[in-house]
């Protein structure tokens, strides 16, 4: 195995402390030592890779967030973009909730300025002035919603080029909820 992949699989293996789901995983990851070299098509299937919230990728389940501005965060990869605080998942409460990236599939959240400002005015953007405006009734809100964590490998691999290389992140796999339903919740 090269040197590169041990850490990216640990990585994609690791079960998260701060937020578990709230029914375990009826069969464990399998160790590093056991898989080996991961082919990709195996992911999800041979090998089962955990996310963030505690669940196997592409598992759909009832979590709590609150929309966090993105650019309150100070992290270029969250920049210009609304993100999800998860407060609980499924029935239990994050002890330390998780900041993570979202699309969204339905119409009451909104996964970036541009989509909120379609959501509100019912027509497209071109520039915008004044964000206030649009996170005023928004940024800190609560949804009770159904999601699943997916993700994608991004950033730059090592190895290229001088003359091929912008500016990014390392190469590395980010997930991210895919938010299937929501309503803003009773507990805010």
């Amino acid at each position: 195995m090269n040197r590169m992949a041990l850490p990216l699989l640990l990585a994609l293996l690791r079960v998260p402390v701060l937020c578990r789901a709230a029914e375990p995983i009826a069969e464990p990851p399998k160790s590093v030592a056991e898989v080996g070299k991961v082919v990709g098509r195996d992911l999800g299937k041979k090998v089962i890779v955990v996310g963030e919230m505690g669940l196997p990728l592409g598992t759909a389940s009832r979590m709590e967030i609150e929309v966090v501005d993105g650019d309150s965060l100070r992290q270029k990869q969250y920049a210009g973009r609304y993100v999800a605080k998860v407060i609980a998942v499924g029935k239990d409460r994050c002890a330390s909730p998780r900041i993570i990236p979202f699309s969204s599939r339905t119409a009451s959240v909104q996964e970036d300025r541009f989509s909120r400002y379609e959501a509100i005015f019912g027509k497209k953007a071109k520039q915008i002035e004044d964000n206030r405006t649009l996170d005023r009734d928004y940024v800190g809100t609560h949804y009770d919603i159904v999601a699943y964590e997916t993700g994608a490998f991004r950033g730059i691999p090592s190895g290229l080029p001088v003359d091929a290389i912008w500016q990014d992140t390392a190469f590395q796999f980010e997930s991210y909820l895919v938010i299937v339903k929501a309503r803003k919740s009773r507990h805010e």
